[in-house]
């Protein structure tokens, strides 16, 4: 069941956007969230990029629910820069 729950919050998000409902940062993160409990650290970093390309501004959870995923997953590399990326945000 909890292999399942990330693509169930990726198809509600999808189906938000089809009936025009406007994006916002609590969705994401929550679809962010399921993602990385399943370990899908590519589905999580897609998640925050499409923040930025649907004029939703990610907030400390979001990067640090994509971090957290990236480090789980052994992506060291991206969760540094992830940390940067916050860091030299305006939300740090």
């Amino acid at each position: 069941e909890k292999g399942l729950k990330w693509r169930l919050t990726l198809e509600l998000l999808r189906e938000m956007s089809q009936r025009q409902l406007p994006p916002s940062t609590v969705g994401h993160s929550a679809a962010m969230r399921a993602c990385e409990r399943s370990n899908h650290w590519e589905a999580t970093l897609f998640l925050l990029r499409l923040m930025a390309g649907q004029l939703v501004r990610p907030n400390e959870i979001s990067y640090s629910t994509c971090i957290s995923a990236c480090a789980t997953c052994t992506q060291w590399e991206l969760a540094a820069f992830l940390m940067l990326e916050l860091a030299s945000s305006q939300l740090a």
